[in-house]
This record gives C-alpha cells, structure tokens and sequence, in this order.
C-alpha cells in the first residue's frame, strides 16, 4: 500500500486505487516530517518533535497514534542532521541521522527495534 501524510492525516492507497483508508493521528501536536514504509510493509517509521516514531494505526476508530522508539534532538540544520529514518534490509533496525552529539557533527545512530518490542 501507498502511504500518504497530510497534515494530521494519514491516507493508505492500495496498489489498484480501489480502496484508500484515512487514519487522524493523536495526539494532534505530534508530526511527522518524514516517514518510511517498512521493506516487508507492517511498519511505518516517522521522524518529528524531536522523536523517531513508529505510527501505530488503529482500524477500530481510523486514528494513528505515534510510539518514540528514540529521541533525535536534531539542530535540523541540514540535510545531513536531519533525522530522514530509514530501515534495514531485514526491518530490524531503524537508522538516522542527528548532530545531537555536537554542532555541526552528523552522528548516524541504529536502533534495535526487537529491543524495543516492534
């Protein structure tokens, strides 16, 4: 599926367009700025207020909720700081960016989502 972020709104587009579910994520102070689809498709990973987020969507109710599995405390002074999480070939790791160690050091940091319970 095709996921698309619209303000606080997240629109999941199956590949043949005939059917498109829109999920309201809460709560409404949390963003994503950038987001990645997992290679196996069951996970969603955002960066956003100072967190790296897998987005848990809830069919009972159409919302999405956010779960920190790190903090990125990112100067977002560049591209090369920005957070932009990205998963492993096997899904078991997010990676991303920060300069949280230090003004203009880019750090690149892994997170183990097994430890994290994903």
């Amino acid at each position: 599926p095709k996921f698309t972020n619209i303000r606080h709104t997240w629109v999941i587009s199956e590949p043949d367009g005939k059917s498109e579910r829109s999920y309201t994520c809460l709560p409404r102070g949390m963003q994503a700025g950038h987001s990645i689809q997992s290679h196996d498709g069951t996970m969603v990973a955002a960066d956003g207020n100072d967190f790296v987020s897998l987005i848990e969507f809830h069919d009972a109710d159409m919302t999405c909720t956010f779960r920190p599995v790190a903090t990125h405390n990112s100067t977002m002074s560049g591209n090369f700081v920005h957070p932009h999480p990205s998963f492993s070939n096997d899904d078991r790791y997010i990676v991303f960016a920060t300069d949280m160690g230090g003004k203009d050091r880019g750090n690149i940091y892994l997170v183990d989502l097994h430890s994290k319970g994903a």
